[in-house]
């Protein structure tokens, strides 16, 4: 298996534009049609499938998943995000935070979910 906390960004978007264009080969694309499709300009397609891009937009790179038909892939994405659970920052959490500030500028102020928090 693949560690990659071992590869730099410009390395993992090498790998990521070396994956895109043998999709895009698969499916019988040329850069142009691509590129026609997507909206996004030849020389940034050019330069992502030959590792020399360094770098590209998230959502560049979503349009070139819908051209060759790999969205789907998403999916796995969003199943390990689902994974980690609440973020440190869940509305919970935020609501005592907003209630201890107000507190300690000597505003009265509830918690807003009446079941949160006993004061």
């Amino acid at each position: 298996m693949v560690d990659f906390y071992e590869y730099s960004t410009p390395e993992l978007v090498r790998l990521l534009g070396n994956g895109f264009k043998e999709y895009r080969i698969r499916c019988n694309l040329t850069q142009k049609d691509v590129s026609e499709q997507s909206g996004i300009g030849l020389t940034t397609i050019h330069k992502f499938e030959n590792g020399t891009a360094g770098n590209i937009l998230l959502s560049t790179f979503i349009v070139l998943l819908k051209v060759v038909g790999q969205i789907s892939g998403l999916e796995e994405f969003d199943y390990y995000l689902i994974k980690l659970g609440n973020s440190p920052y869940s509305s919970a959490e935020l609501e005592m935070s907003y209630y201890e500030l107000a507190t300690m500028a000597g505003i009265n102020m509830m918690p807003f979910s009446s079941n949160s928090y006993n004061t």
